[in-house]
């Protein structure tokens, strides 16, 4: 993809503010719209359908490492807007590099929230949990195309407590003729969250989304824990070796997902069924977001909703 092909809008004028955060491919800003620069049409917006941004003045910039991720671009640019699919607006030249931009969500990823929302109260992750699985029913079934990356830190929560799927970088789209994604010897991709069959076999399927999805419910009620194997850290599988032989033992069942006491056993089952080591025993988002509902429902009867206020928000708000 080219800067020519592009149908979106380009950003004159943005002020870049606070930095959101930085991961393994780019770093994201603050940045705000002037009036006095608005965006301009690149091209012509192909569906009029979209949401008209014109209003939009608090953006988010992020600037990619190396050149910019057009993958990134693509995927998304071909996704139908939704509502649980974070919104990529445009582009921007911030410090002489292309950079993409989309809208803000207020309360940033979940991964910076465990200690500031209870997420496992029952009606909060319910609603999490359902929003997170309509994004992903949304880009498996609209365009097959492959997350790769879920995780609490690639979820993000607007400022009304709904949440969007984002990070788009390693995603990509299962052809016609293909049941999964390879990827090549040397490709880094987040071990932890991954299927069993994608560390071993570098196999990627809309089953290995839903592991991955388990492992972010996890994260969640476990209240950010990180994914620990045999007593020990991420950062202490120093080799390829040592990642394999721990991932041999989730394969084989001799390791498995712990949960607090105080989770109820239908949500746990929930979580357990996304983990399962066998792919072909996974259920399809569109039967895990049945699921999810159903917790809903249950949650409705009990528990207190979080109301998310400005107040909330305090010095951490972007």
């Amino acid at each position: 993809m080219t800067l020519e092909s592009i149908d979106k809008k380009f950003y004159h004028g943005l002020n870049i503010g606070e930095k959101l955060g930085e991961g393994q491919f780019g770093t994201t800003w603050s940045a705000i719209r002037h009036d006095s620069a608005p965006a301009e049409k690149i091209k012509k917006t192909r569906d009029t359908s979209e949401t008209d941004d014109n209003d939009l003045k608090r953006l988010v910039v992020k600037e990619s490492k190396g050149s910019i991720d057009f993958n990134e671009y693509r995927v998304v640019l071909g996704l139908k807007p939704h509502k649980n699919i974070l919104s990529l607006l445009g582009l921007a030249v911030v410090n002489g590099k292309y950079c993409l931009v989309s809208e803000l969500c207020e309360y940033g990823s979940l991964d910076k929230l465990h200690q500031k929302i209870n997420m496992t109260e029952s009606k909060t992750f319910a609603d999490i949990a359902v929003g997170i699985c309509r994004g992903l029913d949304h880009i498996h079934n609209t365009l097959e195309i492959l997350h790769k990356d879920i995780a609490c830190r690639n979820v993000l929560m607007r400022l009304d407590g709904s949440v969007v799927l984002s990070d788009f970088g390693m995603s990509r789209q299962i052809q016609a003729d293909q049941t999964y994604y390879s990827i090549s010897e040397g490709n880094v991709i987040p071990w932890a969250w991954s299927g069993p069959e994608v560390v071993l076999e570098g196999r990627f399927t809309f089953a290995s989304d839903i592991y991955s999805l388990g492992v972010t419910f996890w994260e969640i009620l476990s209240k950010g824990n990180a994914p620990c194997f045999e007593g020990k850290k991420l950062n202490e599988f120093k080799t390829l070796a040592a990642i394999c032989s721990v991932i041999h033992k989730v394969a084989n069942g001799s390791i498995t997902a712990k949960f607090p006491s105080t989770i109820p056993k239908s949500t746990a089952s929930f979580v357990r069924s996304c983990l399962h080591p066998k792919p072909e025993r996974r259920p399809s988002v569109a039967n895990l977001l049945q699921s999810a509902l159903k917790i809903k429902t249950i949650a409705n009867g009990s528990g207190t909703q979080i109301t998310l206020t400005d107040s909330f928000l305090g010095n951490d708000r972007v």
